[in-house]
């Protein structure tokens, strides 16, 4: 599981345990959040959290968590069809563990079987009772037996029959158990990433279905970690340079880099997927070429590094993104944020590569005044002063005036000194303005990141969008 992925601090948590003798798998710590949770009512975060103490696998009962959130509903379809009955029919404790044995029999083809179906069983005996084992044995056993492929290339699967793990990979059964994307591409895009079919819907009627099934795919990747480099303390080369001293992998998050990420959001084209469902749907008739990687510049001195051009605007209106981020640093692998070298030093930041896009695009100048509404916890409000070199005027409010403590502990570890912290219910603007520019980064539904925010696929209703919108 990558780094940041939900918003709870568990996916931060790298850690050289002492082996306990108590100490649970992380099988076992997954199956108990995900047998408690509601995730149409709480973040799985705070329960994770208070169980991962409990295990020396933290990084893997975190996988499993999310990875089992993300693929709920395509992994109750293959629950449903191999168990013969509705998992709405199946004891909360004896569901949460068999999810999690589909799950790792479907997405990670490494894990070996029999590893996954004995846990699995041991498990169960553990918390329901020797009595529950067989149900659980078998329907196991008999979702392995129907695998004829852990590990595919999409491009010579059956639709219907497989499950996506990757642009180009998938784990193919030898029985139909997903909807006809023939018959609703709707309905089999909802159940194969596990969205409300209405979500679905919308984003068929307006992007098409080429780019919808980018879209969904998008959804379920698992993030990436990425940080913004501190210009006022360090250059993106010389931190890189101390990650590698300190055995951290990290690369320059460029496009060149980075295109496939792009592509993955539906900003540009797949090279592999959905090449396997262009036999249901017809080639793509996007008409944007693929981005091909182009050769690194060195680390040093934050050399710039060759961007490729890319096509001014993507079909149906979408801007493609043809920027250059040199100040961006993707962390490879699960990593305690604040032990990161620089954390402290304030020589970096952790924002997603696509959040830096607003300020980016902004393009704000030395000398601005700038009114940042929705400052809380202040990841783009200080974006602002690095990129004015800390010479503009910046006023950050926030309605929460508790959550103005983080901006302040932001700026403090960063040493900005052209931020005024202003709490909304004090905020004057014939006093205070006018402004140049007015940031707001106004709350929002998570549809756009929902592969971070996993759980929030569960919540989305479509009146809530409407209102917000």
């Amino acid at each position: 599981m990558n780094v940041g992925e939900g918003p709870c601090s568990s996916m931060f948590l790298q850690e050289q345990d002492i082996a306990r003798p108590d100490s649970k798998s992380a099988r076992m710590i997954a199956a108990q959040v995900l047998r408690d949770l509601d995730p149409a009512r709480e973040y799985a975060g705070p329960l994770l959290d208070r169980l991962l103490s409990q295990t020396e696998e933290r990084q893997r009962a975190t996988d499993l968590v999310y990875g089992t959130l993300r693929n709920l509903d395509a992994l109750d379809a293959v629950i449903t069809q191999f168990s013969g009955r509705p998992t709405s029919r199946i004891a909360p404790a004896l569901l949460s563990i068999l999810r999690i044995g589909v799950y790792e029999l479907a997405y990670h083809p490494a894990t070996p079987v029999y590893s996954i179906v004995n846990e699995a069983v041991s498990n169960v005996e553990a918390t329901a009772g020797k009595k529950q084992t067989g149900f659980v044995n078998a329907v196991l056993r008999q979702v392995a037996r129907h695998i004829v492929g852990r590990q595919i290339d999409l491009t010579q699967a059956s639709p219907r029959q497989t499950l996506i793990q990757t642009p180009q990979t998938g784990c193919q059964f030898d029985t139909d158990f997903l909807p006809d994307p023939a018959a609703s591409l709707q309905m089999y895009l909802s159940t194969c990433f596990s969205l409300p079919p209405w979500l679905v819907g919308e984003w068929i009627a307006e992007f098409g279905p080429d780019w919808t099934c980018q879209i969904c795919l998008a959804c379920n990747r698992r993030p990436s970690l990425y940080i913004r480099v501190n210009p006022l303390r360090t250059t993106a080369g010389e931190l890189l340079n101390r990650f590698e001293q300190a055995g951290v992998q990290a690369e320059p998050a460029v496009l060149s880099d980075d295109s496939r990420h792009l592509r993955s959001m539906g900003i540009l084209p797949m090279s592999g997927f959905p090449n396997a469902m262009n036999r249901v749907w017809g080639p793509s008739s996007t008409g944007v070429p693929p981005v091909e990687a182009g050769p690194q510049g060195p680390h040093d001195k934050g050399a710039a590094l060759p961007c490729p051009d890319l096509p001014s605007r993507a079909p149906n209106g979408l801007a493609a993104l043809d920027f250059y981020a040199p100040e961006m640093i993707r962390i490879a692998g699960p990593h305690a944020v604040t032990q990161l070298p620089g954390f402290a030093e304030g020589l970096f930041t952790v924002q997603d590569l696509s959040a830096s896009q607003a300020v980016r695009l902004l393009n704000p100048q030395p000398g601005w005044s700038i009114l940042d509404l929705c400052a809380a916890p202040g990841t783009k409000t200080t974006q602002l002063a690095e990129a004015t070199r800390d010479a503009a005027r910046i006023i950050a409010t926030d309605i929460n005036p508790e959550r103005l403590d983080r901006v302040q502990e932001n700026l403090t570890r960063l040493g900005l000194r052209s931020i005024t912290i202003v709490p909304y219910a004090q905020l004057q603007p014939g006093q205070t303005g006018p402004f140049d520019v007015i940031l707001l980064d106004a709350p929002c539904s998570n549809t756009g990141v929902l592969a971070r925010r996993v759980e929030a696929r569960f919540r989305l209703r479509r009146k809530a969008i409407q209102e917000i919108a």
